[in-house]
Parts: C-alpha cells; structure tokens; sequence
C-alpha cells in the first residue's frame, strides 16, 4: 500500500534484474520476495519514480487485538467511511490540501492519502504479525 507520496518505490531484484512496485515484490511484511524469478530473500537496490496520482478518502480508526503475545498487543486499523468524500487527483499538493481539509471538516475521522491506487475499504489490508 502506497500512502501519499510524491514518488513511487520500485526495487530492482538484484538476481534477475527486474523492476518491481515495492508492494509487488513482498510476500508478508517480513520477507521480500520476486514475482518474476521467485527469489525469496532477493536483494534490492531503491529506485524512484514520479507518480501519477493519488486518492483521499475518510477513515474511523481504532485499536484492533492483536494477538496474546509479550501479554497481548494491539494495532491501529481504518475502515473507509463518507464514500462520497473519496477524491482522486492528479496533482500531490491538491490531495494533501484535501486530506487537511478533511481533516479540518471531519476531526473524528481520519484522512488517508494513497499514491496511485484507490482508497482500499479498510487497513491493514493483512493482519500485522508479532515479531
């Protein structure tokens, strides 16, 4: 999940050569993986590019369980809310204006920027582990 940039994150696998979106090459949060040579633990070199557009959408927040680890632990996760507040643009410095702006308007909720892709229903979109 991209969060409001004003690049993009690809990686390079240093096996096969490939580019890859920084969300295409991971398995779990944890380890890195190659969709192309499907090389676990491939080694990376960063290289950015300028994204295109972003999307802002409203969020409520709350502490989710996590698991009964160290004596429990807890994590923050967002449900989508207020569909008709959703905006795509192209341009980065209107959609952080916007994301304040509703967060101005809407002080219970929170405002969410994502960098080339649509706001998803709710985050984490996978349950975090405990490490």
């Amino acid at each position: 999940m991209h969060y409001l940039t004003k690049k993009v994150s690809q990686m390079k696998c240093l096996a096969c050569e490939n580019l890859h979106e920084s969300d295409d090459r991971i398995v779990d949060e944890y380890s890195d993986y190659c969709p192309v040579c499907e090389n676990e633990g491939a080694r990376y070199t960063g290289e950015d590019r300028k994204a295109t557009y972003w999307s802002v959408a409203l969020y409520v927040t709350g502490q989710a369980y996590g698991g009964p680890e160290e004596g429990g632990w807890y994590y923050t996760a967002g449900n989508r809310v207020e569909t008709a507040k959703i905006r795509v643009f192209e341009s980065y410095k209107k959609a952080v204006k916007y994301c304040t702006k509703l967060e101005t308007e809407f002080p219970d909720l929170q405002a969410r920027g994502f960098t080339e892709e649509l706001p998803p229903k709710g985050w984490p979109t996978t349950k975090p582990r405990y490490c």
